[in-house]
């Protein structure tokens, strides 16, 4: 299966220092590709490149990933950051998974707590396009459960966490 593997970051260089984000997308990334699945990774261009700078592997808005999108025709898409998840189509017939392991909504509690609010409004929004959520452990687990219920996940039948 091609996956589209959507981050915020261009996949990791072993010459320059890398974040978090990149080392786990590379898992992500290893981990499929050993599977036998074909990888495209895109990622969100600085917001100082210009039109030249755009690759066929990055993005700028919601058009660009769109453009992607219909030129790729992912079998699956796999979202390495939640708020990316703004950019993706409201609806498609595309499977879309999100990578939610390292939540940061506890750490923009002391960070920036008049921020919080909005930022779980735009989760909860963005969750809706969701068809399954990552999670690195079960105490991730438990805390965005209530999240997908208040987002309109019917919990009943099926949990789409894993």
């Amino acid at each position: 299966m091609n996956v589209l593997l959507i981050t915020q970051d261009p996949p990791l260089r072993h010459e320059e220092v890398v974040s978090g984000n990149a080392v786990r997308t590379q898992q992500i990334r290893s981990a499929l590709e050993s599977s036998g699945h074909t990888v495209d990774q895109v990622w969100l261009a600085s917001p100082d490149t210009d039109r030249s700078g755009i690759t066929q592997s990055t993005f700028r808005n919601q058009d660009d990933l769109q453009g992607i999108l219909l030129s790729k025709a992912p079998g699956a898409i796999i979202v390495a950051y939640w708020e990316l998840l703004g950019l993706l189509p409201l609806e498609t017939d595309i499977p879309v998974v999100l990578d939610y392991v390292a939540p940061r909504t506890l750490e923009e509690l002391f960070e920036s707590p008049s921020t919080v609010n909005a930022s779980l409004r735009r989760l909860r929004s963005n969750l809706r396009k969701c068809d399954l959520v990552l999670v690195g452990n079960d105490l991730q687990r438990q805390l965005i459960i209530n999240t997908l219920i208040e987002s309109g996940f019917d919990l009943r039948k099926d949990v789409p966490i894993k």
